[in-house]
C-alpha cells in the first residue's frame, strides 16, 4: 500500500501519527486529508534507511507538537502503539485519541488513556468529527508558544512569534475548510483499499472423494497471489475461518480487505467445472469485478486455470503492469507435471486434515511421489520440509527433515514457501542468522502471514537467549505483535508470544496473552497447558490443577497435561501419583527427554533406584541427540545437567551447566535454578544459595513450589532454616 505523503521533515510543528499497519487504508486516507488541510504530518514512513528505528521513533515523538492516536481493534492490541503512547505521555506531548471503531480498551491502555476524551469518529457526524479534530490539532499550534513543564527534548529552532502563530492558525483553519469539503471518497482511497484481497475456501459441489481437495486448490491459488508484489493478501487461516459465512461485506470487514475471491468446484463423470469470482465490497455492497467458469478434464489440468487467474488478478489491480520481480514470478509455472500437481494437492489436504496417526508418513509419501515426477517442484519440496519439521517438533528426530529442507537451497530462493520453510529449518538447527534473513524476506513478501512473524519472533528470541542483545529482545516483541496484527483472531500468535514472555520471566503478561488465546479458541489444549504451567509457577496450585484437569477432560491423551499434573504431584510429595502421570506421558511421547526426566525424578523421590537410572539414562540419550541437532539449545543443556546431577555424575553435570551459561549468558530463571540443583547434588551450599538468589532475582519470584517443595533441597531447608527463610521471604 503506497504511503499518501512523505513524512514531514523540518523545523515547523508537526503531528505524530500512531496507528496499526493493519489499518493503513483508513489511516492513510486521514493522513492525506490532514496534509491537504495544512498540517505537517510525521508517521513511520519517515524512518530513514539505516537508522535504528526505536531511536528515530523516540526522537520524532519527543519533538512533535501533538500525538494523534487512531484507536481500532488492531491498534489497541499493538504493543508498539502502547509503547509510543506511554513515551509521549512521559514527555508531556499533548495527545489526541480518535476512535475509528467502537472498541473496548484493554485494562492497561484504559489506565493510560482514561483521562483523555476521545473523538468517536465511528458514531459522530462527519462535520462534527472534522470540527472536533480541527480544534484538537489546531490547539497544538498555540500550545507550543508556552514551555511545557518539564519540557521535552525538542529540536533546536527559533521560537515562533505570536503573529506567525496567528497566521499559521488562520492558514490551518482555511485549509481545514478545504478538508471538510473533500469528497467522502478521500476516506476510502480507492488506490489504497482496492489492493487488499482475501480468498475464501472453494465450495466443493460434489464429485471429489477427498473432501479437502477444494480447500487445497484454493490454498494453492492463495500461494500464487502472495507473489504479486504490492497486493495485500489476507492470511490463509483468517480467510478460511470464514468458510461457513455467506455475507461477503461482513467477511471483508472482519478481514480488513476490500475485495474477495470466491470459487466453486464440481466434478462429473466427464469433466471438472470451476467457477471463480472477484467481488469488490469496498462500498459496503457486493460488486462483481469479473466472473469466469472453467471446464477441464482432470484435476491436474486446473494448473493452467490457477496461473491464468493469478495473472488476471494482477492485471486487475495493476493495470499499468507489475514490477519485474513479480512479472518473473507470475511467468514461472510451479510445475509442468500435471500428475505431480495433483499429488501435491492431495499431500496438502492430508497435511492440513490428518485422518490417522500415520499422517506424517502418508503426507511425506505423496510429496515424494510428486517430487519423483518433478524434482524442481519447489512448493512440493517446501511442503515435504515442513512436514518433517512437524515430525521433528513432536518426535525430536531430524534425520528426515535435514535432507528434505536442505534440498530447498537449490530451488527457487525467492518463493515465499521456500523462504518460510528454510527459515523454520535454520531456526530449529540453531543457524539463527540464516533463519532471520530468510524469515525477514518472507515477512516482507507476505506481511499478512502470522506464521512467518511467529517464526521470525522465535528466531530473534533464540538469539536473545544466546547473545543477550536487547535489540533481539525488542525485535522478538515486535515480531510477535506483528503476528497478532496480521491475524488478530488466531490463537497461535498469542500462545507463541506467551511462551516467549514466560521464558523471560514476564509471567503476568504471558498469562494475559494466554487468556486472549483462549478467548479465540476456548478448548485449545496447548494454551490451557501453558496457562496451568504459569499458574503453578506463580503458586496458584489449585487453579493449575483445575486447568490441567480441564485439558485432560478434552483429551485424556494430552501429553502435557499428564506431565504437568505429574510435576504438581511430585512437588506435593505424592510420588506414586507423579509416577502414574509421568509414565503415561512417556507412553504418549516416547522421544521427548523432558518426559523421561520427570519420570526419573518421580522414581527417585519414590526410592526406586533401578527405575530412576533407567528413566534418566533414556532422558540423557534423547537430550544429547537434541543438543546435537541444535548446539545452541540451552534448555536441553540445562536439563542434561539436572539429569546427570540426579544420577550423582557431578563432572558431567558441571560440564553441562557451564555450557548452559555459555549458551544463555544472562541466566534465564530456570538456568540458575538448574545450577542450584547441580550445586546441592555435590553439597556446595554457597553455590546453591547463590544460584537460588539469582534465579529469584531473574524472575522465579512467587514460584515457591520449585524452591520450597523441591525434594532435592529438603536437606538445605532443614539444615539452614533461617538462611533459607531469609532467601525466599522477599519473593513469596
Amino acid at each position: 500500500m503506497e504511503p499518501p505523503i512523505p513524512a514531514y521533515r523540518g523545523d515547523e510543528d508537526y503531528v505524530f501519527i500512531c496507528y496499526s499497519h493493519q489499518d493503513a487504508a483508513p489511516v492513510y486516507a486521514e493522513i492525506g486529508a490532514l496534509a491537504k488541510a495544512g498540517f505537517n504530518i510525521w508517521y513511520d514512513e519517515g524512518i530513514r534507511p539505516g537508522v535504528e528505528w526505536t531511536a528515530e521513533l523516540a526522537s520524532a515523538i519527543s519533538q512533535s507538537s501533538r500525538f494523534l492516536y487512531f484507536a481500532t481493534r488492531s491498534s489497541v492490541d499493538s504493543r508498539h502503539c502502547r509503547d509510543e503512547i506511554q513515551f509521549a505521555l512521559n514527555h508531556n506531548i499533548p495527545l489526541t485519541v480518535v476512535m475509528l471503531e467502537d472498541v473496548e480498551l484493554p485494562p492497561g491502555l484504559e489506565l493510560i488513556l482514561g483521562s483523555i476524551q476521545a473523538i468517536r469518529k465511528f458514531d459522530t457526524s462527519r462535520s462534527r468529527y472534522r470540527e472536533q479534530l480541527r480544534e484538537a490539532l489546531a490547539d497544538s499550534v498555540v500550545d507550543t508558544l508556552e514551555p511545557r513543564s518539564p519540557p521535552p527534548a525538542r529540536r533546536s529552532a527559533p521560537r515562533r512569534t505570536i503573529l506567525a502563530a496567528v497566521c499559521a492558525t488562520l492558514l490551518i483553519a482555511m485549509g481545514w475548510a478545504a478538508y471538510q469539503l473533500l469528497p467522502l471518497q478521500m476516506e476510502n482511497s480507492a488506490t489504497q483499499i482496492d489492493r487488499s484481497i482475501a480468498l475464501l475456501p472453494f465450495d466443493n459441489n460434489g464429485g471429489f472423494d477427498d473432501p479437502y481437495y477444494a480447500e487445497s486448490l484454493a490454498e494453492d491459488l492463495l500461494n500464487r497471489l502472495v507473489s504479486i508484489e504490492g497486493l495485500l493478501v489476507a492470511s490463509r487461516r483468517a480467510s478460511f475461518a470464514h468458510a461457513e459465512r455467506t455475507n461477503l461485506v461482513d467477511i471483508a470487514r472482519d478481514l480488513r480487505v476490500a475485495n474477495i475471491v470466491t470459487g466453486t468446484i464440481r466434478r462429473s463423470t466427464s469433466d471438472i467445472r470451476m467457477h471463480l469470482e472477484l467481488v469488490d465490497v469496498s462500498a459496503g455492497n457486493e460488486v462483481v469485478r469479473w466472473s469466469q467458469t472453467f471446464t477441464r478434464q482432470t484435476p491436474a489440468e486446473l494448473l493452467s486455470v490457477l496461473t491464468q487467474t493469478t495473472q488476471r488478478i494482477a492485471d486487475e489491480f495493476f493495470p499499468a503492469g507489475v514490477g519485474s520481480v513479480t512479472r518473473s514470478r507470475l511467468q514461472k509455472q510451479s510445475t509442468n507435471s500435471e500428475p505431480a500437481f495433483e499429488l501435491y494437492l492431495r499431500a496438502k489436504a492430508k497435511y492440513r486434515n490428518p485422518a490417522s496417526a500415520n499422517s506424517v508418513n502418508e503426507t511425506a509419501a505423496l510429496y515424494e511421489e510428486a517430487l519423483a515426477l518433478d524434482p524442481n517442484f519447489a512448493w512440493a519440496q517446501a511442503g515435504l520440509c515442513q512436514t518433517y519439521l512437524t515430525e521433528y517438533a513432536r518426535e525430536r528426530i531430524i534425520t528426515r527433515a535435514r535432507p528434505a529442507c536442505e534440498a530447498l537451497t537449490k530451488l527457487d530462493p525467492e518463493l515465499f514457501e521456500v523462504r518460510l520453510a528454510l527459515g523454520h529449518y535454520y531456526a530449529e538447527i540453531g543457524e539463527l542468522e540464516k533463519a532471520i534473513v530468510e524469515l525477514e524476506a518472507a515477512a516482507r513478501q507476505n506481511a499478512r502471514s502470522a506464521e512467518t512473524h511467529i517464526q521470525l519472533a522465535r528466531a530473534h528470541a533464540s538469539r536473545f537467549y544466546a547473545l543477550q542483545e536487547p535489540s533481539d529482545r525488542t525485535r522478538a516483541h515486535e515480531a510477535f505483535n506483528s503476528a497478532i496484527e496480521a491475524d488478530p483472531d488466531h490463537w497461535g500468535s498469542y500462545h507463541s508470544y506467551a511462551i516467549f514472555l514466560t521464558r523471560i520471566g514476564e509471567l503476568e503478561d504471558a498469562m494475559q496473552q494466554l487468556h486472549r488465546a483462549l478467548q479465540k479458541q476456548p478448548d485449545n489444549m496447548p494454551s490451557l497447558n501453558n496457562l496451568a504451567n504459569i499458574q503453578y509457577r506463580l503458586g496458584q496450585v489449585e487453579q493449575a490443577k483445575q486447568t490441567w484437569q480441564r485439558s485432560l477432560a478434552i483429551d485424556d491423551a494430552n501429553i502435557y497435561a499428564h506431565s504437568g499434573l505429574g510435576i504438581l504431584h511430585f512437588y506435593a510429595g505424592n510420588a506414586q501419583e507423579a509416577i502414574t502421570h509421568q509414565r503415561r506421558s512417556t507412553e504418549l511421547s516416547p522421544m521427548d527427554h523432558r518426559k523421561w526426566g520427570h519420570l526419573g525424578e518421580a522414581y527417585a523421590a519414590y526410592g526406586a533406584r533401578d527405575d530412576t537410572e533407567q528413566a534418566l539414562s533414556r532422558a540423557i540419550e534423547l537430550a544429547e541427540q537434541e543438543l546435537a541437532v541444535n548446539p545452541q539449545n540451552w534448555e536441553a543443556s540445562g536439563l542434561l545437567a539436572r539429569y546427570y546431577a540426579l544420577l550423582q555424575r557431578h563432572d558431567k553435570a558441571a560440564d553441562y551447566i557451564e555450557l548452559t551459561f555459555r549458551l544463555n549468558p544472562a541466566g534465564e530463571p530456570m538456568t540458575h535454578y538448574w545450577a542450584a540443583l547441580v550445586a546441592i547434588a555435590r553439597s556446595d551450599i554457597e553455590q546453591t544459595f547463590s544460584h537460588l538468589e539469582q534465579a529469584l532475582k531473574a524472575g522465579l519470584t512467587r514460584q515457591g513450589n520449585f524452591i520450597v517443595r523441591e525434594p532435592l533441597l529438603a536437606d538445605l531447608r532443614e539444615e539452614y532454616p533461617q538462611r533459607f527463610a531469609k532467601l525466599i521471604e522477599p519473593y513469596i
